[in-house]
């Protein structure tokens, strides 16, 4: 009886260290088992929590005190094709995991949702809202969404904002550079959540090996055409 008590207990702490350590990833606080739910529930809650989506940050914030990192990454392809590919590409094959992967999308300029599963997937476009899960555990995914906050076709840029509901709030930004034949993109990030911990020991981390799986997609995609 002692025995099975003690097991028990451990697998509780397990859970719970579990839990946390994937918060501490950059995710939500919740994983994704939602108790009581079938699955036709399941997505009209995830397409109103897209629908409702609202952004951690604005333009105007003061993001002194926010994390900042940044990596560069060069593609074997022209800027043309490479800004056509990151922009047209399908979700399903930009997130196509193992660490990322697309789960959902809702136009708000169409007022229209997608799923994975769809035969359509929409382009990327301004004010575009984007669910993905993020495996970081054969137990639990991580739930996370961000919207596109600026699609600018003359600069070059892309920018992604986290959702207010993430555990980590802030930005990502892709310039986009012709280097002769190639082209570069610079990739930065402004991030803080309520963990000091979590933002500069382990979010930094899983954060860029997210980000070489999402360029690593597009450059074979790209270095193909």
């Amino acid at each position: 009886m002692k025995f099975h008590r003690t097991i028990s207990i451990l697998i509780l702490i397990l859970f719970f260290v579990q839990v946390n350590v994937n918060e501490a990833i950059c995710g939500p606080t919740q994983p994704t088992i939602e108790i009581g739910l079938n699955d036709k529930a399941k997505g009209k809650k995830h397409k109103k929590k897209l629908e409702e989506f609202k952004a951690s940050v604005s333009p105007t914030d003061d993001l002194s005190s926010f994390n900042y990192h940044e990596i560069s990454y060069v593609i074997n392809a022209d800027f043309a094709t490479v800004w056509n590919c990151y922009t047209t590409t399908n979700p399903n094959a930009v997130w196509d995991g193992p660490l990322n992967t697309y789960s959902r999308s809702y136009s708000r300029n169409s007022d229209m949702n997608y799923t994975s599963g769809d035969e359509k997937q929409p382009k990327a476009e301004l004010d575009m809202v984007y669910e993905l899960k993020l495996n970081f555990s054969k137990v639990f995914n991580i739930i996370v969404t961000f919207q596109i906050t600026k699609l600018d076709c003359d600069e070059k840029v892309i920018e992604f904002t986290y959702g207010q509901d993430n555990k980590s709030h802030g930005f990502q930004r892709m310039v986009f550079q012709p280097d002769g034949d190639k082209t570069r993109i610079i990739h930065s990030t402004r991030f803080k959540s309520d963990n000091k911990f979590r933002d500069t020991r382990i979010y930094p981390k899983y954060h860029e090996k997210c980000l070489n799986e999402y360029h690593g997609n597009l450059r074979a995609i790209a270095e193909h055409k």
